[in-house]
Order: C-alpha cells, then sequence, then structure tokens
C-alpha cells in the first residue's frame, strides 16, 4: 500500500490476513518492535450497505476512539491512523500470539479468565460493548495473556442489554471448544461475584457450604477414604468395581472440600495449614488417578452433585503444581530456624 509505505518508509510490508473487509499487514524494521496495520475497504458501489462507505467511517471512529482510550495495561496500544480515498488504516504495536487451539486446558485458566474479566470490565465501565467478542478477536500471548482486540463494531454507547450481550457471545464461543470450555465456567463464576481462592498458584473456586468439622475429624475421614480406594481393586466384576470408584470418587470430592475450608481457615496456624496441603494435594492426586484407571466420566460425579453442594470440580482439571510443596518446605524451614534463634536467646 502506497500511502502507508510513505508514512514508515523504512519498514518492509508483508501481508497477515486478509477478511472480507480487512487487510492485515506487518510492517518489519530490523532492531525495532513490529507493527501491524489494519486496512479497513469500502464497497464503492453499495455505498449505505455493510460494507459502504459510511458503516467503514463508524468502524474506523469506533476503532481509533477506542485505542485512545485503552489503558497502558491493555497490551496495545495505537502508533498512527489516517484516511485514504478507498481505507482506512490503523497502526498499532504487533502482539506476539499463540493460536487458541494449541492451549492446553487447564494450565492457566484462571489467570486467562481473571485478565479477560478485568479487560471487559474496564470497556463496560465506559459504556462499551465490543458487539463481536469471540475468540478470534482475542489474542492469547506465550505467556497466557489475553488481549481483546478489533474494535470496529463496538458501541461506546451500549445499553445493558447490548453489555450483557458481550458476556453471552464469549460464553457461547468459549463453550464450542473443548480447551476453552472451563474457561468460560470461571469468566461465568467472576461475573456472578462468586469468589476465587488462590492456592497453590491456582484458583479454586470453594464451595458455600461449610463443613463443621475438626483437624483430627477429617484425618479419620481421609483414612476411611483412602482404605476405600484399596477394596476398590478387590472387586472382581468390571461393572461393579467402576460403580465402586465412581462412589469413592463422589465421597473423596466432599472430603476435599471439607479439607481446602481449614486449609483457608484464618484461625488454623500455618504448620497445621502445610499438614493440610499435604494431605489435600494427595486427595486431588488419588481423585485424578480413580479418574484414569476406572475411565469415570465428569457428568457421573456431577448427577451426584445437582444440589450445588460440591465445590466446582475445576482443580482436576489443572496439571499438577510442585509450588505447594515448595511452599511447604520454606515454611518449615523457617519454623525451625525460628525455632533455633529463639533458644539461642
Amino acid at each position: 500500500m502506497k500511502e502507508l509505505q510513505e508514512r514508515f518508509p523504512d519498514y518492509t510490508l508483508s501481508p497477515i490476513g486478509t477478511t472480507s473487509h480487512v487487510n492485515v499487514l506487518r510492517l518489519s524494521k530490523d532492531g525495532h518492535p513490529a507493527l501491524v496495520a489494519k486496512t479497513i475497504w469500502h464497497d464503492a458501489s453499495d455505498p449505505e450497505g455493510d460494507m459502504g462507505i459510511k458503516a467503514q467511517d463508524n468502524a474506523y471512529m469506533n476503532e481509533v476512539e477506542i485505542l485512545t482510550m485503552l489503558p497502558s495495561w491493555w497490551g496495545i496500544h495505537l502508533v498512527d491512523h489516517f484516511k485514504t480515498p478507498q481505507n482506512r488504516v490503523i497502526v498499532t504495536n504487533e502482539v506476539q500470539n499463540v493460536p487458541w487451539n494449541s492451549y492446553k486446558k487447564g494450565s492457566n485458566d484462571a489467570q486467562i479468565a481473571e485478565l479477560l474479566f478485568k479487560q471487559i470490565s474496564w470497556l463496560h465501565s465506559h459504556r462499551i460493548a465490543h458487539d463481536d467478542l469471540e475468540l478470534k478477536n482475542i489474542l492469547l500471548t506465550d505467556s497466557a495473556t489475553p488481549i481483546i482486540i478489533d474494535f470496529e463494531k463496538s458501541n461506546l454507547k451500549a445499553t445493558k442489554e447490548q453489555l450483557q450481550n458481550d458476556y453471552n457471545v464469549l460464553l457461547r464461543n468459549m463453550k464450542e471448544h473443548a480447551n476453552t470450555e472451563s474457561i468460560g465456567i470461571i469468566l461465568q463464576d467472576l461475573l456472578k461475584g462468586k469468589s476465587l481462592e488462590k492456592n497453590s498458584g491456582k484458583y479454586i473456586q470453594m464451595s458455600s457450604h461449610k463443613y463443621d468439622i475438626t483437624l483430627q475429624g477429617v484425618n479419620k475421614w481421609a483414612c476411611e477414604e483412602i482404605k476405600q480406594v484399596g477394596k476398590i481393586v478387590a472387586v472382581k466384576d468390571k461393572g461393579l468395581q467402576r460403580a465402586y470408584a465412581r462412589s469413592t470418587l463422589n465421597g473423596m470430592a466432599y472430603l476435599r472440600d471439607a479439607i481446602y475450608q481449614l486449609i483457608t481457615d484464618s484461625k488454623n496456624p500455618d504448620y497445621i495449614k502445610d499438614e493440610l496441603q499435604i494431605l489435600h494435594d494427595k486427595v486431588v492426586r488419588i481423585m485424578k488417578h480413580l479418574i484414569k484407571d476406572f475411565d469415570i466420566d465428569m457428568k457421573d460425579i456431577q448427577e451426584f452433585n445437582k444440589n450445588k453442594v460440591l465445590s466446582p470440580l475445576n482443580y482436576l482439571n489443572e496439571s499438577s503444581s510442585s509450588s505447594s510443596k515448595e511452599r511447604t518446605r520454606k515454611n518449615r524451614k523457617n519454623r525451625k530456624s525460628n525455632r533455633k534463634n529463639t533458644r539461642k536467646h
């Protein structure tokens, strides 16, 4: 494109992609961050149509105005914009991204959901409805940071219904893809105002139901549940064995919630929480093994939870992490050091 090259004479232009009314180009220059130019063109034969000059100008002005407003933490900013007789051009910084279909389910679900919620909340606080909020318009960086882009269809004076529709569209779109459905579940919980508690670098939603249980009681409960796991393999009938495993898994889901409640109880000292964290992780590992070894469908477990007593089972989708073990070791080391210092004094 001649006009774009004239404004960026030292940059090399190369195509990235094309849609029905938009061309996207990369601008590259040695030693400088790459830029992206989006050119919105119009159909001269139908000036009042969806791709006519009026619609093109509206799209261009919407995009420029919103990009100018975006806070610096968003990750994308306006570099330049201009009009030509045929095109409207918007230049931004390039965001290095990975395709959504390469995202590994459970690896960063909570982080992505939280950041999307932050961005959408910012837009809605300014009465901006994106109006095309699908995964195709959300870039995902290699550090699992989502960045909402493409505001050409946005409404800057949106009604409550239009704002709500952003979530409806995105949640429906996420549900259509197996690796993003769990992100949608967390996002929906955030939208409902439910609190998410950090645990071992993850976010796990707590059950709203409370267990009246002591540390001694939960340890005894855990021993009984683990004994049941050992008895499963003694059952010879495969159908009965699988049913027994499902029932045991259900019991362990309630146990896990009770343990987590004690971990998050501020009344319990750190050394108690460390021991509970070890027990919690052991229970979750056993639950994952039951699911894998006996080919248990998670929908079967949800059947046990029709009254919504259990917390969501998202924690079973999370990849295992050594962060909680590392934190427990550090806490123990610090306590030993403190005891030694106390004796010296």
